[in-house]
């Protein structure tokens, strides 16, 4: 039949118990305590004997000892005695008091190891915007101040092709890039000249030189507009002219 040793070990100590509390024991032969305040064990000696002499529980006698057989005390083994349950206690809470001091040192080791992560966290570069170019404004030099009149390609003396081929012989008063036609003197501002005009009459626009004509000479231009009626309502004025390059 198969037992299982521990269930028996604790079933015989708790017997001893039971018979010393009794005041039954196998044997009255007792053993001399020794100077270090164990116990030598000699021949008859149980731990209900070894408990009866020195006053500690047998249940202590055998925290101390655990690797005895509470039934086979073998000759000569020295009992550990000398840790009384007082002294159980303090060991017990002497370990309790370092776990407690090992405690809060592994808690500042953990934060000095998160500061390091935080310190080793690397930010990510700020993108800057980066600004669209700005296309440069075009440079203008001031000409001068011109006498302005105006003209029409249909007053029956215009043959309604400008003097650099522009055909404006359907009412058209614009080039095809969108600029004003004006007739100006070559010695001044030579075909094909880009200008900005600013009238007297409050307009303002970007013309260009396609015509000449035999009475526009020197500080004088003649703006193209679409009618007779047109030209003689506008009549003269001055215009600030300057190039644009």
């Amino acid at each position: 039949m198969y037992f299982n040793k521990n269930i028996f070990k604790m079933f015989t100590l708790s017997m001893l118990v039971i018979f010393n509390i009794a005041g039954v024991h196998v044997s009255k032969t007792y053993a001399d305590e020794l100077q270090n305040g164990n116990w030598s064990v000699e021949k008859g000696d149980t731990l209900s004997d070894v408990s009866l002499a020195t006053g500690i529980s047998i249940e202590t006698i055998y925290s101390l000892n655990p690797k005895i057989d509470p039934l086979t005390l073998p000759i000569g083994y020295e009992l550990i005695l000398k840790q009384s349950a007082e002294e159980l206690a303090k060991e017990k809470a002497t370990k309790e008091k370092q776990v407690m001091i090992q405690e809060p040192a592994a808690q500042a080791e953990a934060v000095v190891a998160v500061k390091s992560a935080e310190a080793e966290v690397v930010e990510a570069p700020v993108e800057v915007p980066v600004e669209a170019p700005v296309a440069p404004e075009p440079v203008t030099n001031v000409i001068g101040t011109f006498e302005a009149t105006y003209y029409t390609a249909f007053d029956g003396t215009q043959i309604g092709i400008t003097a650099n081929g522009t055909d404006v012989r359907n009412g058209e008063t614009l080039t095809p890039e969108g600029y004003r036609i004006i007739a100006a003197d070559p010695a001044v501002l030579p075909l094909n000249t880009i200008v900005q005009i600013t009238t007297g009459n409050g307009e303002s626009f970007t013309a260009k030189v396609c015509d000449t004509g035999g009475a526009i000479k020197g500080q004088r231009i003649d703006i193209l507009v679409g009618s007779l009626s047109e030209a003689m309502q506008l009549g003269r004025t001055q215009a600030v002219i300057t190039q644009v390059n």
